[in-house]
């Protein structure tokens, strides 16, 4: 970006735009998607698009034209959209224990914080040394190599039995003519509807459960959370800026980018070691509401941060926050929703999580091209997560969510089938 449209921090929130809303409207797709066909061969063929999506960035960046670059990531973050509520769901079809899709979820986060750390510093090299177009070369490399393991794992994950209907009976209409063409075009039309009609009933029998399930609201609490570290691309982009140096950002970029995979790496080992007990889902949600604190804390570290080294410093204590929020948030649904429906919840938790980022990366692009500094945004960012802090601590203290009895007597009871568990229609998110 800072290539085809140097010094625009509106540039830079468009991109982020580009990225993010696909991810709002596209993703609830995904979801739908993951509950009805098998999870594996969706993210073989995923990865397959994405492949091929990352080679295209080189001619955006090429052609000189930002429009193109935004196109691309466009294109690039409505596949990854779909992707994401499927690769979430399929995990709790390996692992069905809760204390073991406990240290599932922990070693997922901790893989992808070290490809988060690994990279940046990767990253950061290879655009400094080799050029940007080499980065995404790379990263149609990551792409294929994610395909070919997926090839090698073996079974059936469908957790919807699609039925067709035997209306090619009616081809063979005994009346002529007329009425067996009219008969194979009701067919044809049945067809062509049914996915939107699928969408749509699944889509309602989501809202239904969100009302009935008893802990409704938590599929907002990682939206809560990207409330609250949402400008960091716009933010992370300007305290790495090195006017007229395009090599030493990008190597700030990529080391601040390390620190944050170094947060996020440690913040979900932390809650465990702390927190954090599978078979109590309390705990999962009493985790994320205490990274409120470390996101408070980076923010405020960061806003009054004298040098580029203490900002990687908070930045790592930010990132702790997030990652504990991000993973447990999802995996407090993971624990709790039933399988036949968890694709469609994750694609719904993560399309509302991109609305919220998106629309906070937006108003911080606005601000600093306003004229805020980057340092009164970072205090803004931390004055509005400790209104969410609240908002999230009362909601915990008073008995609500993952925090009610029942569910706790729940999985004491032996039980661990989110299956299972009793939704009574009287209880409201």
């Amino acid at each position: 970006v800072e290539r085809l449209a140097p010094d625009s921090a509106t540039a830079i929130s468009i991109i982020t735009l580009c990225k993010f809303i696909p991810e709002v409207f596209v993703t609830p797709i995904g979801g739908v998607l993951s509950d009805i066909y098998d999870r594996r061969r969706l993210m073989i063929y995923l990865d397959s698009v994405s492949a091929f999506i990352a080679l295209s960035y080189v001619i955006a960046l090429r052609s000189g034209n930002v429009q193109n670059l935004f196109l691309v990531t466009v294109l690039r973050s409505t596949v990854s959209s779909i992707y994401e509520p499927i690769t979430k769901s399929i995990v709790p079809m390996f692992v069905t224990n809760a204390e073991d899709l406990t240290c599932a979820a922990t070693l997922n986060s901790m893989a992808w914080s070290t490809m988060l750390l690994l990279g940046g510093i990767l990253g950061g090299y290879a655009a400094s040394t080799l050029g940007v177009e080499a980065c995404y070369v790379i990263d149609f490399l990551t792409y294929i190599v994610s395909a070919l393991v997926m090839l090698k794992v073996k079974g059936d994950f469908r957790v919807f039995q699609t039925h067709e209907s035997n209306n090619d009976n009616l081809e063979s209409d005994k009346d002529g003519g007329k009425k067996k063409l009219m008969a194979k075009m009701r067919v044809k039309l049945s067809r062509l509807l049914q996915p939107i009609k699928s969408f749509i009933t699944m889509t309602i029998d989501l809202f239904m459960y969100l009302f009935t399930c008893g802990f409704g609201l938590c599929v907002l609490l990682k939206a809560s959370g990207t409330l609250c570290w949402g400008s960091q691309d716009v933010l992370n982009a300007s305290f790495s800026y090195v006017h007229n140096d395009e090599g030493e950002t990008s190597r700030r970029l990529g080391i601040i980018y390390s620190c944050a995979g170094i947060g996020c790496l440690l913040g979900p080992i932390i809650s465990n070691l702390t927190i954090v007990h599978g078979d109590r889902p309390n705990t999962i949600q009493l985790a994320c509401i205490g990274a409120f604190m470390f996101i408070i804390t980076g923010w405020l570290g960061i806003a009054s941060a004298p040098s580029f080294e203490v900002i990687c410093l908070f930045t790592i204590v930010r990132a702790m926050g997030e990652s504990i929020i991000w993973m447990n948030a999802s995996l407090l649904l993971q624990t709790l929703t039933s399988p036949a429906i968890l694709g469609r919840m994750l694609g719904f938790e993560y399309s509302m999580a991109r609305l919220t980022e998106a629309m906070t990366s937006f108003v911080a692009g606005r601000l600093e091209d306003s004229g805020y500094g980057k340092h009164e945004i970072a205090t803004l960012q931390a004055l509005s997560t400790g209104v969410i802090f609240i908002f999230w601590t009362i909601y915990h203290l008073f008995g609500s969510g993952a925090a009610n009895k029942r569910f706790s007597d729940f999985f004491h009871s032996g039980t661990s089938d989110a299956a299972s568990f009793p939704a009574s229609k009287s209880e409201v998110v």
